[in-house]
């Protein structure tokens, strides 16, 4: 089974596609993530708030995210990698 991809930008697309095969030819460990943006609703999947849901506020580079999470008409920030994040 095959999938056509809709490429709006194709020079932005080889670059991307060029790190990313330079990262693997220098044996990088590479991993999919997903792409939780500022604003997606997630669900943590480990740790002592495994379970809780809650929503991007900010991102800090590619693994940690401002995530809120309200509780009780109150909401409160915590930083979590995003590593631990499923979105909903």
């Amino acid at each position: 089974m095959a999938n056509m991809l809709h490429v709006v930008d194709q020079h932005l697309f080889e670059q991307q596609l060029n790190a990313i095969l330079f990262a693997l030819d220098q044996e990088v460990a590479i991993r999919l993530e997903p792409a939780i943006e500022i604003g997606a609703r997630v669900m943590i999947k480990s740790g002592p708030l495994k379970g809780q849901e809650g929503w991007v506020e900010e991102r800090f580079g590619m693994t940690t995210v401002l995530l809120r999470l309200d509780f009780i008409g109150q909401a409160a920030a915590i930083t979590v990698s995003s590593g631990i994040l499923e979105l909903i």
